[in-house]
């Protein structure tokens, strides 16, 4: 019998100059909440080789930046705003 372990994942700011975040991903589940509230994610995270890759993009964007693909460079450049 194979058993999923819950892994989780939480970002948090706590800068003076910006809003309290918090970010919590479960890797196996998908479950997601923002400041305690439910979200979907666009692109689920994962795990290869016991590392977890979480989305780029929507963990970027709840902090406030932006993300562009620079195409003619091959480049995602993530701006803060």
């Amino acid at each position: 019998m194979i058993r999923a372990v819950s892994k989780k994942v939480t970002i948090t700011r706590n800068a003076a100059d910006k809003q309290a975040l918090s970010i919590t991903i479960n890797t196996v589940t998908w479950a997601t909440t923002v400041n305690d509230k439910s979200v979907m994610l666009p692109t689920p995270p994962f795990i290869v080789s016991g590392k977890v890759y979480l989305p780029l993009r929507f963990i970027s964007e709840q902090l406030g930046a932006s993300v562009n693909w620079l195409p003619q460079q091959e480049t995602l450049a993530i701006t803060m705003k």
